[in-house]
């Protein structure tokens, strides 16, 4: 009864001196070395032997005395307790600390007033004894005792939420709030159980960086080699979490290229297709190795496999190896009337970044009955906003761009515009560029910032500058210069408009640079690699000073 009192606030328990000593006297014997009733009587019978001596000496009514007396009692039974309770504490922790065997350590757990933080302790113990190879972890993972420690340390699942089935027992490794202990615990389990863990983590949104970061490292050193269907969901985990492990990525894709071959699932090339797009991962071996096998198994291919290679393709802005006959054999395999507006406006964008795209492409999106499509009521307004940015790209690629085009373009572009805004991190960027840029020319004469294109993008800063790289008015420039001024379009890229595994820019900036081209700039592109913020001013002028001089002397 104690034992089970104990957890229990002491106020709440007890209600008078004489109610602690009936029901101390009702209980069966506890350990000497943690309490006992005896002790309890005789501190009991002292402290009413002290309160009555102290009641002679101080002033005050009978039943004042009466009041200071139970409330001694009842201070000393609550000290005693709360002695009791730490006994039991510091006895658990000994147990641990002096284990020997994972049974030791799971048995401890089985007392009643087990805490959370001698559950992590627990857990520390047995992650590090697996850590040096000591025990194995399937040797405790379905050990009731060992789930329940889990358990008390994780977080609580959802109401009506099976959390971590599809994992089974090894869904604690998930569970356990530390991510120090869950990342010693990656190490005692299998190469396909780690491989099930980052999924998990993916399909929760979990980004644990300590823990993915010891995923990592025990995947990639691991001698065994994925199959395509663990290398697609690794893949496409590191999309999801934007975990770009550069020692996972190569080893995945290395794998990818050994498996492709011999693969006869396209669901699984179209997987890969996209976690290599929404990662910018410009592998050239990689992409013509997926190109070739959509090209050779095109008949296999479903529409969104081949929509994938498209986006992915543009992403990175990659023309395979194949790229003549590739595009002759799956775009007849595509047509506007057999695929969902939205997708086939993605299609003819994808091909416009690739600068693959032709009049008819053109035509299909912008003629009126298109837009009435993806409005659904008619009014553009209703059409999403990443759609109304291509649709605006691929406007200005008709109007500008491809010279002999004949049809139709947007009857009213402005209705499709909306204020453009940048993330935090890039606009950090570009004010840093900017100020820089300041220092060599003014605002607002010489240089115009953050301007629409009115094409679907901002343009960071615009300048106007003679073959000697004198600044000019950027809106009234002296007719005698007229001949020898260049104008000169500024666009900040920062890590999300880069391509992984190169220091190339992702294909919808290239997009942006062919389009200002061809209205009449010259485009200087500042990228997070080369710019740096927090380097000195002077050293930021300077950098920037010699890519304008570059661009006024060609």
């Amino acid at each position: 009864m104690i034992r089970r009192m104990a957890g229990c606030s002491t106020w709440r328990m007890w209600a008078s001196s004489s109610t602690c000593m009936r029901l101390a006297s009702s209980t069966s014997p506890i350990s000497p070395q943690q309490f006992n009733v005896t002790t309890l009587k005789s501190e009991e019978k002292n402290a009413e032997e002290s309160d009555s001596t102290h009641s002679s000496l101080k002033s005050g009514t009978s039943k004042h005395n009466t009041i200071n007396g139970k409330k001694q009692k009842i201070s000393l039974v609550t000290a005693a307790f709360n002695s009791l309770h730490k006994q039991k504490a510091t006895n658990v922790e000994e147990s641990l600390q002096s284990a020997k065997t994972v049974e030791d350590v799971l048995s401890a757990s089985e007392t009643q007033t087990f805490s959370q933080y001698q559950a992590l302790q627990a857990l520390s113990v047995l992650a590090e004894w697996t850590t040096q190879k000591k025990i194995k972890m399937h040797e405790f993972e379905s050990d009731p005792r060992f789930v329940n420690l889990c358990k008390l340390i994780g977080p609580k699942p959802p109401k009506n939420v099976n959390n971590n089935t599809d994992l089974g027992d090894l869904g604690v490794v998930l569970s356990v709030t530390g991510e120090d202990q869950a990342a010693k615990m990656i190490s005692g389990i299998s190469f396909s159980q780690k491989i099930r863990v980052l999924s998990s983590l993916a399909l929760k949104k979990r980004r644990s960086l300590h823990l993915l970061r010891a995923l990592a490292a025990n995947i990639s050193n691991s001698s065994e080699n994925f199959d395509i269907k663990q290398a697609a969901d690794v893949l496409y985990a590191m999309a999801v979490l934007n975990f770009p492990d550069k020692l996972l990525l190569n080893k995945a894709v290395n794998d990818i290229c050994k498996c492709l071959p011999d693969n006869t699932r396209p669901a699984v090339v179209g997987s890969i297709l996209t976690s290599v797009g929404i990662l910018k991962y410009k592998n050239k071996a990689l992409l013509d190795e997926l190109s070739n096998w959509v090209k050779d198994n095109i008949s296999r291919c479903r529409e969104q496999d081949i929509v994938s290679l498209l986006l992915t393709l543009a992403s990175v802005n990659y023309q395979p190896q194949i790229a003549a006959n590739l595009y002759e054999i799956i775009l007849p395999a595509l047509g506007s009337s057999s695929v969902p507006p939205l997708v086939w406006l993605d299609v003819v964008w994808a091909l416009s970044v690739l600068n693959v795209v032709d009049n008819k492409n053109l035509q299909s999106v912008l003629v009126p009955e298109f837009l009435e499509k993806l409005s659904h009521t008619g009014y553009i307004t209703n059409i999403p906003a990443p759609a109304r940015l291509k649709l605006l790209n691929i406007n200005a690629v008709a109007e500008f761009v491809v010279k002999d085009y004949k049809g139709p373009l947007l009857a009213d572009s402005s209705s499709l515009q909306f204020p453009l805004q940048r993330s935090r991190e890039k606009q950090i960027l570009v004010d840093s560029v900017v100020d820089s840029l300041t220092n060599l020319l003014p605002k607002p004469t010489y240089l115009r910032t953050n301007i629409n294109s009115g094409h679907g993008f901002l343009i960071d800063g615009e300048c106007v500058v003679d073959d000697k790289c004198n600044p000019l008015p950027v809106e009234n420039p002296s007719p005698e210069s007229t001949a020898k001024r260049k104008r000169i379009a500024v666009l900040v890229c920062d890590y999300h408009d880069m391509c992984k595994e190169c220091e190339e820019v992702s294909g919808p900036v290239a997009l942006q640079i062919r389009i200002l081209e061809h209205l009449g700039y010259s485009v200087m592109t500042v990228t997070h690699l080369e710019f740096k913020p927090r380097d000195k001013l002077v050293s930021r002028v300077k950098y920037l000073e010699k890519k304008l001089k570059k661009l006024a002397a060609h």
